[in-house]
């Protein structure tokens, strides 16, 4: 009976309207105001809002996320990332560096996938990023290039959203900045649908100066913005300051800062905006789990403490980095560390983002911030059409191994186990069950991925009225191949033929040897590649040009190879051509004619001895020649150190080291043979701080003028004792400093094994004799009688002391609370220095008399005995002296 007088708190709208409307009057302007304000609580406390939910996903990563599949379809919108200029033409956008649009198209059927994602209602964000060697603003000189590159991609994918991906080292290109704005522009011109979202880094407070500079840009040109992506994470705090603010703190200061930083933007662009219209147009992206800055976790209850934000401050659109990574890593791992394939906190798979979709269920083309075309499935013009089958049709009889793929009905499946009868669009109770995962439908744009030619193509029976044909010979006709199921003569091959049941032609699909047609027949060699701990390697299978340079026409192109692979071909010679990055491997005339052939070692063994050195990066790039400079880069590896051994095509090379702005270039090192090294690339620098403690010491670049350095390659504190440095085989400059002192040693010749800074400090010797005084030795500031910064200081001495110092000019200021005595310009700049006995130095005894004198004076009278008798001792010392 008590639960009857227990009255339910949920909120009424009803009551909200009401209660709002007698405190705010009915006038027009209150009863909208109020209006605004009731709708806003009631999303709230629905738990919905304009919240979009649409996560990063790295397409080139392994292993693959379906984020399109029915098993994985959790998501209305995503975020594909990222593309990038090329390695060999700036102008080319690819996928990572690794894959053009075509190459996506075949190696990832990324166009298909992208179909099918639509036809479920999804809607794909297109991410356009990078660093400063491959962001295509930053690469591209010209700007109807850059242009260009923007909308072949919207082209290819019919996407009218936009968002790109800009680093702090990135947007501190101003000329970069000037020009991605003027292709933008260009594109909106062209594509007025075309919504543009900018994902920049932020600090605590706010966003940085690139990225402020960015939008400024962008506004002023005419650039319409859909919204301002803050990506919190990388704030990069230490120390105290870390510990003082947690990862969520740095969110919400960082989001607030750059709400109030585009108001101000918006208003002097002459386009205000209130706090909702701007909150509506904020997006914000965490990465979550571990960080790569120390401390920093992005953890489930970090995420439930930003869906709270978001909810209260109506935030436009919430993305993380990356769906990829939504998951534990791998049962057993002694040391969970995050990667981009996991997060490194407890969690299950999805788990961030269930959470976030639970919360904001809202669709994107349901949103202010628009939506994408619906694009029809083309699967009526697939059906007629097998010569653009990108794969062999899907038989009964065939086995088929874990990763195949086969055309069924108009449609691309892929086998995610060992497979045989089960046919891939056959019901199942749950799309687990089935052994096929549906990539979409075949497209009018495989027809630039199938493989028509091949290197043996004359050698083919082709099929012809007079011909006999037996059962099990195979055939070519219209580009496309055929077996025969029993005796036949003058009845064409014919695709989806209307009596298959009768008809003497079985379709085995596009010309090509990677079907079973190809064991079958007989006349297949099987190609072995041991790629030798290569990875991402694109191998092209061409026909064989009698040894003349370049190789002859493409007959098979395989991405993103690694391990041992088997290919198979009709029997004949080829020439192989390995690529990696701008690398590449040619060899001539691979002799296939029997079952069987392998390409050999294609790999050498590079050995690299970091010698002590740390957190260095390696850059691998083609050889040009040119001693101090380097060709197109290949390969980069970050936080190198120890002993390394790297994996390369059989070549010749030109290596990077970096640590810092410092970069140490090895010229054409022979990677011609199985094994390869640069030499040493360290010397150790040694430094005898001799007395001297707590040295800061600054390794820089030598900039080859005296009394200045070039940039900072590391910095050293709390130095003391005889120490050795591991450092490139160059030339420094080094900076060591103490207090306020600085000592520079220019250009200290580093290019052998061992290096020497040389003597850094002189012994500085000061006499006080009975003084007692606190002794300051500062910088000489060249006026008499004055002091520069403190260096060190010195309380309570007396007598002859001896203090070591940076080598330099100094002040030295010996100080009682009753007398102060300074020496300039003391100069130490030598081995020694010394500061003697000083006859202005006061008189102790006589110090002390005065003193007693004062304080009598303030007692008696100068007639008072005490007070003559102590005043005549003191004339007696004076005279005396």
């Amino acid at each position: 009976m008590e639960n009857k007088a227990i009255k339910s708190n949920r909120l009424s709208i009803a009551r909200l309207l009401f209660a709002t409307l007698l405190v705010g009057g009915f006038g027009g302007f209150a009863v909208m105001t109020v209006w605004r304000a009731a709708v806003d609580m009631y999303v709230y406390a629905q738990g919905t809002g304009p919240t979009w939910v649409a996560p990063y996903v790295d397409i080139t990563s392994k292993p693959e996320v379906y984020f399109e599949s029915e098993e994985d379809s959790l998501l209305n919108n995503v975020v594909i990332g990222s593309i990038v200029a090329s390695r060999l033409d700036p102008r080319e956008p690819t996928w990572g560096s690794y894959y053009d649009l075509d190459a996506a198209a075949r190696a990832l059927d990324l166009d298909r996938r992208l179909v099918r994602f639509r036809e479920e209602g999804g809607v794909a964000i297109l991410s356009f990023g990078g660093d400063a060697t491959s962001e295509m603003a930053s690469v591209n000189s010209s700007v109807e290039d850059l242009a260009a590159a923007y909308q072949a991609v919207i082209s290819r994918y019919e996407s009218e959203i936009l968002d790109f991906d800009l680093s702090s080292a990135v947007l501190t290109d101003s000329v970069a900045t000037t020009r991605r704005v003027a292709a933008l522009q260009r594109v909106q011109q062209d594509n007025p649908n075309i919504q543009v979202w900018l994902s920049l880094p932020a600090a605590m407070e706010g966003l940085t100066a690139g990225g402020i500079t960015m939008i400024e840009s962008a506004l002023l040109a005419g650039v319409e913005l859909a919204g301002v992506n803050v990506r919190t994470m990388d704030y990069g705090l230490s120390g105290k300051r870390a510990r003082e603010f947690s990862l969520w703190d740095q969110t919400r200061l960082s989001l607030m800062a750059t709400k109030e930083q585009l108001a101000a933007i918006f208003l002097a662009s002459g386009q205000p905006k209130d706090d909702l219209e701007l909150w509506g147009m904020i997006g914000v992206t965490p990465m979550i789990g571990k960080n790569p800055t120390a401390r920093e976790a992005f953890t489930l209850k970090t995420a439930n403490a930003l869906v709270d934000f978001l909810r209260e401050h109506q935030v436009g659109r919430v993305s993380f980095l990356t769906l990829n990574r939504d998951r534990p890593c791998g049962a057993g791992d002694g040391i969970k560390n995050a990667s981009g394939t996991c997060s490194g906190i407890d969690q299950i798979k999805y788990q961030f983002t269930k959470l976030f979709i639970d919360r904001f269920p809202a669709s994107l083309a349901n949103t202010a911030a628009g939506g994408q075309k619906n694009v029809s499935s083309p699967l009526d013009l697939a059906m007629n059409r097998a010569e653009f089958y990108p794969y062999p049709l899907w038989h009964q009889q065939t086995a088929y191994d874990e990763t195949e793929k086969v055309v069924w009905q108009g449609r691309v499946y892929k086998a995610k186990w060992q497979t045989r009868g089960k046919q891939p669009d056959a019901p199942v109770l749950n799309t687990w069950d089935s052994p096929w995962l549906y990539l979409g439908p075949v497209l009018e744009s495989d027809r630039k991925a199938v493989q028509l030619a091949n290197a043996n193509a004359s050698d083919r029976i082709k099929w012809t009225p007079e011909r006999v044909f037996l059962a099990d010979d195979e055939a070519v006709h219209d580009d496309m191949m055929f077996r025969a199921r029993w005796w036949t003569q003058g009845e064409p091959p014919v695709y989806n033929s209307e009596r298959s049941y009768d008809h003497p032609w079985e379709f085995l699909g596009a010309v090509n040897c990677e079907g079973g047609s190809c064991n079958q027949s007989g006349r297949a060699a099987s190609l072995l590649v041991n790629y030798g701990g290569l990875s991402g390697v694109t191998l092209e299978i061409r026909e064989d040009d009698d040894g003349v340079s370049g190789a002859g026409t493409l007959v098979q192109s395989h991405a993103v190879q690694s391990g041992q692979k088997t290919y198979k071909l009709w029997k004949g010679s080829y020439d192989l051509v390995f690529k990696v990055g701008s690398s590449e491997l040619i060899l001539d005339s691979v002799d296939c004619e029997s079952s069987s052939c392998t390409a050999g070692n294609i790999t050498s063994t590079l050995a690299v001895d970091y010698e002590g050195l740390t957190d260095i990066a390696m850059a691998l790039h083609q050889p040009d020649a040119v001693p101090r400079t380097t060709g197109q880069i290949i390969d980069v590896r970050t936080a190198q150190s120890g002993q390394k051994t790297y994996k390369v095509l059989r070549g010749h090379y030109d290596l990077v080291f970096e640590m810092g702005p410092s970069r140490f270039i090895v010229d054409s090192v022979d990677c011609t043979n199985n094994n390869c090294s640069p030499g040493d690339i360290a010397a150790t620098l040694s430094v005898d701080f001799q007395n001297l403690e707590d040295i800061s010491m600054e390794i820089r670049v030598a900039d080859g003028r005296a009394g200045s350095s070039g940039p900072l390659v590391q910095l050293l504190t709390a130095q003391s004792g005889h120490k050795t440095y591991h450092v490139f085989l160059t030339q420094y400059d080094l900076i060591f400093k103490q207090g306020a002192s600085e000592l520079i040693k220019d250009a200290v010749d580093c290019r052998s094994d061992h290096c020497d800074a040389g003597r850094i400090a002189a012994d500085l010797t000061v006499d006080l004799g009975e003084a007692a005084a606190s002794v300051e030795i500062r910088i000489d500031d060249g006026q008499q009688g004055s002091t520069g910064g403190v260096v060190v200081i010195h309380p309570s001495q007396s007598g002859a002391q001896r203090y070591s110092v940076l080598r330099g000019i100094y002040d030295v200021s010996m100080k009682d609370q009753d007398w102060t005595l300074v020496e300039d310009a003391i100069d130490c700049s030598d081995q020694a220095c010394k500061l003697g006995r000083n006859s202005r130095l006061p008189d102790v005894q006589m110090v002390k008399l005065e003193k007693e004198l004062a304080a009598l004076g303030e007692q008696y009278m100068p007639s008072h005995p005490d007070y003559i008798a102590l005043l005549t001792r003191i004339e007696q010392l004076q005279a005396n002296r």
